[in-house]
């Protein structure tokens, strides 16, 4: 038996939360597996979320704040690499944390790649949320 859209999309009242935080950020010195460091960033809300992502590094001061938009019941993948500015890719030569801020509650997890061999699958972790950002029904 084949499921069947409903007609009429349904609405989600907001989850997830407002900050979240990736300390899982991995030094590495191959190229394959650095540029391959990434976030999911999936909003349910009818609304366009407005996200801010600041990254700390163990060797330098943090970078960013970097403005990423989020459309309204959408899913958003963001590259690490290529966030504009950012002088080198955190993952490549050093270790890195994020913190993922947002003006709506979001849900947040990291990717990368598992392995430099292509046949191997992507490790995801799904970021920590800070609770007390959860935004009021």
């Amino acid at each position: 038996m084949k499921a069947e859209p409903v007609r009429q999309p349904k609405s989600f009242p907001p989850l997830g939360h407002k900050r979240w935080i990736l300390a899982a950020g991995r030094p590495d010195s191959g190229p394959t597996a650095s540029e391959g460091e990434t976030v999911w960033v999936l909003n349910v809300s009818d609304q366009d979320a407005r996200v801010e992502m600041t990254l700390f590094f163990a060797d330098r001061d943090p970078a960013g704040p970097y403005e990423v938009a989020v459309a309204a019941r959408r899913m958003n993948h963001i590259r690490f690499a290529e966030l504009a500015g950012l002088e080198s890719p955190p993952g490549r030569r050093r270790g890195f944390g994020c913190v993922v801020d947002s003006d709506l509650p979001i849900v947040v997890y990291h990717a990368r790649p598992g392995s430099r061999e292509a046949d191997n699958g992507d490790i995801t972790i799904l970021a920590y949320p800070d609770t007390e950002s959860v935004m009021a029904p």
